[in-house]
């Protein structure tokens, strides 16, 4: 086991508040949110990067995807995220360990972006 913060949530140490669940990811509300309903979605087998992960990062993307307009609809604002955006925000974080934030919110317009990407 790594010493890992979201492995310790995903093993029950942490609590959290999760809001959605699957065979390969697990997704529950920030306990440091940026905004309303701000949400991370991590895989359920440690990683430090989406390469490290046997689909490439697939199904944490997919979760996240599938979160972007529910959060929007819960707390009643528009959608910003990762796949919405065609943008990917890379933050530095203590924790090396593949995360996805998803939050709605015109917040993510404050956040200069160093690299587009654009998915096809």
């Amino acid at each position: 086991m790594t010493d890992c913060v979201f492995c310790s949530i995903l093993d029950d140490e942490i609590p959290s508040y999760g809001v959605y669940e699957d065979d390969e990811t697990y997704a529950f509300l920030d306990a440091n949110p940026l905004a309303r309903g701000h949400t991370l979605v991590i895989p359920k087998t440690h990683a430090e990067t989406l390469g490290d992960l046997d689909d490439g990062g697939k199904a944490v993307f997919e979760t996240t995807r599938r979160l972007a307009p529910r959060t929007a609809d819960a707390v009643d604002a528009p959608v910003s995220t990762v796949p919405m955006r065609a943008r990917l925000i890379v933050v530095a974080a203590a924790v090396a360990a593949v995360v996805l934030g998803v939050f709605a919110t015109d917040l993510i317009a404050a956040f200069e972006p160093v690299v587009e990407v654009s998915f096809q």
